[in-house]
């Protein structure tokens, strides 16, 4: 389904979404209110990792001096209504990090736009982003709202989104993904070779080229997983189901994937791995920062490159992660800059 197909689907259960996702809250004004819109309630694990690293990021940051207040994606359209004549001129935007900044999502690329044009007088802060518009004309559209915020602090999470911001003279900061201020662990044991692909709409790699990677491993025990789960949970569960996920990782002796967070997973869990593209610039640039790690790898033609990363990742002998932390810091000091205004 095109666009307009999906625009036209969305504006028709809009009122549904209102009517059965409502938010409400009893508004404090003892501490500063911070609302995190685009929270994931869906079963993208990584989606779930963003969210929450970023609320510890958040209490990190302010020692738990802030009121957080989640709001999901289904909720968006019914937290604008009810915030737009309530929201306090101190209170935070949050909108959460992801690669959800384009015309490819329209439950999130309408309701954004809301935002963006009712709270423009506010604060607001876009956690570390990918961008990518398939219409130049859309995207040229949210740049224009973006420049109509009168205080609104971008972060970019790689250097192509960060490149497109700064075609448009429109000030962002780079930092990694959020889910790489989280502390690595070491590596549990090695059992399974996990193959953690896509199956949706971003895929890339065709079955011939699976086909191959699977020839390549053959022999091997392999599992096959997506970041994306089956059921849907409770988010008081979030973090249970994050550290299920991990434990596969970390318990894995190889991870082939075409996920940024498959590859940031196997980052965190020290686990070797092969990360390919999917269909933007998401996985590529992020890998950035990962580049000097001696055991995550990305493999721009599978045919060329695959075989040899293997060979790589057999010889090594001690992996050696990179430090992120001070990477994070514009991050930090760009959510202090906006709670100390409200003082």
């Amino acid at each position: 389904m095109g666009f307009y197909g999906r625009s036209l689907k969305y504006l028709v259960i809009k009122n549904k979404l209102k009517k059965f996702n409502p938010f409400e809250i009893k508004y404090e004004d003892k501490k500063t209110n911070i609302f995190i819109f685009f929270v994931a309630a869906g079963t993208n694990m990584g989606d779930h990792a963003i969210v929450e690293s970023e609320i510890n990021f958040i209490n990190n940051v302010f020692n738990n001096k802030v009121n957080i207040h989640e709001i999901t994606v289904s909720q968006g359209e019914s937290a604008i209504d009810f915030l737009k004549d309530r929201i306090h001129k101190n209170d935070i935007i949050i909108l959460s990090g992801g690669g959800y900044i384009g015309d490819e999502y329209v439950e999130i690329y309408y309701p954004l736009k809301r935002i963006l044009k009712i709270f423009k007088k506010n604060k607001i802060l876009f956690m570390p982003q990918t961008i990518f518009f398939k219409n130049k004309r859309r995207e040229r559209k949210f740049i224009k709202l973006c420049k109509n915020c009168l205080n609104l602090h971008i972060f970019t999470r790689e250097e192509r989104s960060h490149e497109i911001f700064n075609k448009y003279n429109l000030k962002n900061i780079i930092v990694p993904d959020i889910v790489l201020s989280n502390e690595v662990k070491k590596h549990s044991s090695d059992v399974d070779i996990l193959l953690c692909m896509r199956n949706d709409v971003e895929r890339k790699i065709n079955n011939d080229e699976l086909s191959y990677i699977r020839e390549k491993i053959n022999g091997k025990s392999v599992k096959q997983i997506d970041t994306v789960v089956e059921n849907i949970f409770e988010l008081s569960k979030r973090k249970d189901e994050l550290n299920k996920l991990l434990n596969l990782f970390s318990n894995s002796s190889l991870v082939i994937t075409d996920r940024i967070h498959g590859m940031i997973f196997s980052y965190l869990t020290e686990t070797p791995c092969i990360a390919m593209s999917n269909y933007n610039h998401k996985v590529k640039s992020e890998y950035e920062w990962l580049k000097e790690c001696n055991y995550i790898f990305f493999v721009e033609d599978i045919y060329n490159d695959f075989s040899e990363k293997l060979t790589f990742i057999s010889k090594i002998k001690e992996k050696e992660s990179v430090n992120l932390k001070d990477n994070f810091i514009p991050l930090s000091e760009g959510l202090i800059n906006l709670y100390e205004e409200t003082i």
